[in-house]
């Protein structure tokens, strides 16, 4: 535990790095397709809020 700590610890101090972009993509094309999912059915909808929700690929990509 105390070494998993530690590891999680060690990788926030040393700075974040951006991931490929073929994966960036991947994962943006996921989201928005979760995000149509949920405005597609109006008991989700109507909850949605904040950017985690746009449809816009480069707020997801970037």
């Amino acid at each position: 535990m105390a070494l998993a700590v530690g590891a999680l610890a060690l990788a926030a101090i040393s700075g974040a790095r951006a991931a490929d972009p073929a994966f960036c993509r991947q994962y943006s094309q996921a989201a928005l397709k979760q995000v149509r999912g949920a405005l597609a059915n109006p008991r989700c909808a109507a909850g949605l809020q904040g950017s985690r929700w746009l449809t816009d690929f480069s707020v997801h990509y970037q």
